[in-house]
């Protein structure tokens, strides 16, 4: 994406713009003629023709979404899914690519509506490719087609070798050169060629072109296939409206994918469309996997690869001109001096690309939203107010990106030269064992002989010790790669790096000849020991168990949500995944209902602004009413279809109300050592300080700190706020503070004491990677009985904050030191009037009469609700609807005047509906839109945010304000609570 040469190409003229005058969309029917229906009833609009007796027919579906109208509704991930298409990654490949290679703005009109027709209609796609068309194709090309085949490779690289081995053992092959092996108890001259070698050179080339040519269904566990995003088959490219319905739908597409795949390059994070799709997916896929895959890393890999042929080219060439025949120290170095030359452009090519690295992170660390480009005001518009919607605010997403996004992107080591490559390439350095072995066993060499040659130089020199010199190739030019000088004295140091992996590997080489000429127990201790080796390189030299403060550890994150429903024929809305529950028992959610208690649990977790507690599809079961879920009867698979055969579901008593603790993986640092706690001299103050933010050295930023303290006699636990430094009781409704600054270690914390208790102190650190849990108790102090505030206390208080963007925070109620953990709270205000917004709402409002309206607005969209009549039916009905609380607001069903109706039983625009009122129905089943936070007179009435308004809203926006469990549980701690509800 990222460019508008693909999404938005602005060569196409664009269609014609909406004119917005209020912040309601729906389509107007043609002025003095027809409206057409769904369902093909044509309904007359002219005022002097007789009003339709019935109508039979209503609306099946509402109008396609406009741009404008996600704009103005707040839209952005409504997935569109009459467009919702995807082609295979090996269909993306083939043709050398071309997809890839040729951006749709450099094909002439015939080719590029010819793209469309390559997708087809999907349900979801398993990867979206996000990527920028301002950089050269064909490397993206080469990325995904080592990523999907690289498995591939490996499998015909060993198909190669069993075909060598099998047309030498029938004497297929000639053998026209000869080498003198040099074996424990055998010097024989044997016949030679590196036919190994040389075939599987051939078989890796097949095997990358033809990887995206095996059939559907093939090979798919070495070759992956799946459904992906494509912006240039899967957007429409020549029809203007499927293109913009593409295009401002990438937010539903988003949403409907299971990983964000984003292909980076420089120009990535330049482009707005980039930007807002790492922001739309990772608000619509919470637990949505994000891979980076830069692109400078398979275009080493291609060079490391065909380098390490040509290297190994070389050392069979002395092999055959007898270069190893002595251990004479000036040949033997010059041999291996020589041999490696290769790798003096792979290392400079490879610090290039670390440099590309290093340009990455620097981008992520100062990334700023106002300087992505795009060529379209209401692109920004579009892309700026979904940010605002999700994050809210835009400095909270660039926030974001600089932090907790920017350690997600990192954390996997996807901007190092992958594992998986190092191995696949050391199979090109083992062919020459295996060239080797074939022709000490042409030439009748002892068992002894033959095995030290494949254990000693196969397995021990060719693969691990070549690996390790791969992973320590990495360390040097990911630690170097920044120039010391510059101009070509740069080269100088490449060399440098180069000496080092020279006498690196000669040095592998020279204890290879030394134990394979001696003894077969030699050659096989050398084998562990370069294997031992080569598995500590590999692990990153780590021994540690325990994770040091500040570390980044794998969690599971255990929270609790409360459900309330009418009655049990409501489902709580959880749909579970019916694979793992058949096979242990595990409930594992694999979708939530709309408009069930559990989505609005979510929807009012956002509006609070904690998005930690909001219930993702791939969340585990663990707990329900306190009990472990591990009974059918506990929580059934389907409990609506259970309740739909209950007779008395309405009878009082029945379950209404359910408690459920879900767990999560989770990557947090690990909790901090301990605080010190003291009692001031004046024995009126606790004193509690803990070890300065340069002691978390795996940190690179620390956000800030929380702190709470616990009265040992009562347990009664309070938070400090990191302004007022007041201790406050968690007992408190809303009881959010603000972090401690993240240069602080000390502070002093006198009000909200009570004096003659003994107090424990515990902290959190906030880091990019999130809260931590609360360290361990601190040992207990005492504060006086008598002890009062002095003058010296008193001028302790904190200044003015000075802070504009403090982050602030919540705590359970339930607090465990060294498991519990702090939510973060979305900056700003976080009830649901804190701006100007309509709430939606669906009434079925029993008879007609009594209900007078007028047009709401001069484009004949909408009507308003003018009176209603004492006495009438609608007054009785509006008498029978009870006030409710909903967040601090008032609220009721009743239609009162100043109401918008923007729907009336399925029909819409404003001579539509007043036809329909004049029907006199029986029922009218209406969108009602009420304006609430300001100006209520509706022409003076600025765009305002759509809340949809539900009727569990009232018990759900309760729910949410008991927040009593949020901990990180151990790896171990996890897998036990998921075995205990396992069968």
């Amino acid at each position: 994406m990222g460019s508008r040469a693909s999404c938005c190409q602005e060569d196409i003229p664009e269609p014609p713009k909406e004119l917005v005058e209020a912040s309601h969309a729906c389509e107007d029917p043609p002025e003095g003629g027809s409206s057409k229906l769904d369902g093909g009833k044509t309904l007359s609009l002219d005022a002097d023709k007789d009003v339709p007796v019935e109508v039979q027919e209503l609306p099946q579906s509402e109008a396609v979404l406009s741009k404008w109208s996600r704009l103005r509704e707040m839209r952005q991930l409504e997935v569109d899914a009459e467009i919702l298409r995807g082609i295979s990654l090996r269909a993306s490949l083939r043709r050398g690519g071309r997809l890839w290679r040729c951006s749709p703005l450099d094909l002439d009109e015939h080719e590029r509506g010819q793209l469309w027709s390559k997708s087809r209609y999907v349900e979801h796609f398993d990867v979206f490719l996000s990527h920028t068309w301002h950089t050269a194709g064909a490397w993206k090309m080469l990325s995904l087609l080592l990523q999907a085949g690289w498995k591939w490779v490996i499998f015909l690289y060993g198909v190669m070798v069993v075909v060598v081995c099998l047309l030498h053992s029938t004497d297929s092959l000639p053998l026209p050169f000869d080498f003198t092996a040099q074996c424990p108890n055998f010097k024989v001259t044997v016949p030679y060629f590196p036919w190994t070698l040389l075939l599987t050179f051939f078989s890796s080339i097949i095997a990358m072109l033809s990887a995206p040519y095996l059939p559907e269904g093939y090979g798919v566990p070495l070759v992956w296939d799946g459904v992906c995003f494509l912006d240039a088959v899967s957007i429409h490219q020549t029809d203007a409206a499927l293109m913009e319905r593409g295009i401002y739908g990438l937010g539903g597409f988003l949403k409907v994918s299971k990983e964000l795949r984003v292909l980076w390059s420089r120009p990535y994070l330049s482009r707005l469309w980039c930007v807002f799709e790492l922001a739309a997916y990772r608000h619509a896929n919470p637990s949505g996997r994000i891979t980076l895959a830069p692109l400078f890393v398979e275009r080493a890999m291609l060079i490391l690869f065909f380098a390490t042929y040509f290297a190994s080219s070389l050392f069979i060439s002395f092999v055959i001109l007898g270069g190893f025949q002595s251990l004479n120290p000036l040949i033997f170095c010059s041999v291996y001096f020589v041999g490696l030359c290769p790798y003096l452009f792979v290392i400079h090519v490879l610090r290039c690309g670390i440099r590309e690295k290093h340009h990455l992170l620097t981008e992520l660390q100062s990334f700023d939203l106002d300087k992505a480009e795009t060529r379209s005001d209401f692109d920004r518009a579009f892309v700026h107010s979904a940010i605002e919607e999700w994050y809210g605010s835009k400095e909270a997403f660039v926030n974001y990106v600089r932090g907790p996004l920017r350690e997600e992107l990192l954390s996997t080591r996807c901007t190092s030269l992958p594992l998986s490559y190092a191995w696949m390439t050391s199979i090109v350095t083992f062919t020459t064992a295996v060239d080797d072995f074939t022709a000490l066993l042409k030439g009748g060499a002892d068992v002894n002989c033959l095995f030290s040659t494949l254990f000693g130089f196969g397995f021990g020199l060719q693969v691990c010790w070549f690996v390790t010199t791969i992973r320590v190739v990495s360390y040097l030019v990911e630690r170097y790669a920044e120039p010391w000088w510059s101009g070509w004295a740069d080269h100088l140091q490449t060399f440098v790096i180069y000496m080092f992996t020279y006498l690196w590997f000669m040095l592998g080489g020279v204890i290879a000849q030394l134990t394979c000429r001696s003894d077969l127990s030699l050659a096989i201790v050398w084998l562990i020991v370069s294997a031992i080796i080569n598995a500590n390189v590999s692990a990153g030299w780590g021994w540690s168990s325990r994770a040091p403060p500040g570390a980044v550890t794998n969690f599971m994150r255990a929270f609790r949500v409360v459900l309330t429903r009418p009655s049990v024929l409501v489902p709580w809305g959880y749909e579970w995944h019916e694979e793992p529950f058949d096979d242990t028992g595990a409930r594992v959610l694999r979708e939530i209902r709309q408009h069930s208690p559990l989505d609005r649990w979510n929807v009012w977790q956002q509006v609070i602004g904690r998005p930690d507690l909001v219930v993702q599809p791939g969340d585990r079961l663990i707990k329900t009413d306190g009990r472990w879920a591990y009974y059918e009867e506990e929580v059934c698979l389907c409990d609506s279809e259970q309740a739909a055969h209950l007779a008395d579901a309405e009878r009082p008593g029945l379950l209404r109300r359910l408690v459920l603790e879900f767990m999560r993986p989770t990557a947090r640092p690990a909790a901090p050592v301990r605080p010190r706690l003291e009692v001031w001299d004046t024995q009126s103050a606790l004193v509690i300080s803990w070890d300065h933010p340069s002691a978390l050295e795996p940190y690179k930023q620390v956000w800030g700190w929380a702190i709470a303290l616990v009265d040992m006699d009562h347990e009664i636990w309070l938070i400090v706020d990191g302004v007022t430094y007041t201790a406050r009781s968690l007992s408190l409704e809303g009881a959010d503070v603000a972090v401690a600054k993240p240069d602080l270690c000390t502070i002093y914390v006198s009000e909200g004491l009570a004096y003659g208790r003994p107090y424990a102190a515990c902290i959190a650190v906030l880091t990019d990677r999130g809260w931590s849990a609360f360290s361990d108790l601190s040992r207990s102090v005492s504060i006086s009985a008598s002890a009062k505030v002095s003058d010296a206390v008193l001028g302790l208080d904190p200044e003015e904050d000075d802070w504009s963007q403090r982050p602030r925070f919540a705590c359970p109620s339930k607090l465990v030191p060294g498991a519990s953990v702090p939510v973060t709270l979305r900056p700003g205000p976080r009830d649901l009037l804190c701006s100007e917004r309509w709430l939606r709402r669906e009434v079925c409002v029993d008879g007609h009469e009594g209900l007078q309206v007028e047009t709401a607005d001069t484009s004949m969209k909408l009507l308003m609700v003018d009176k209603v009549v004492p006495g009438s039916a609608v007054d009785e009905w509006n008498a029978k609807q009870e006030p409710f609380e909903l967040h601090g607001f008032e609220m009721s069903y009743a239609l009162q005047p100043g109401d918008v109706i923007k729907r009336v039983n399925g029909f819409q625009g404003a001579q539509v509906m007043l036809y329909e009122l004049r029907r006199k129905p029986k029922k009218l089943i209406m969108t009602v839109d009420r304006h609430c936070g300001g100006n209520t007179v509706f022409e003076h009435t600025p765009e305002a945010k759509i809340f949809e308004l539900h009727r569990l809203d009232a018990d759900a926006s309760r729910d949410v304000e008991e927040f009593d469990w949020h901990v990180l549980y151990s790896q171990a701690e996890g897998t036990l609570c998921a075995r205990m509800v396992e069968r």
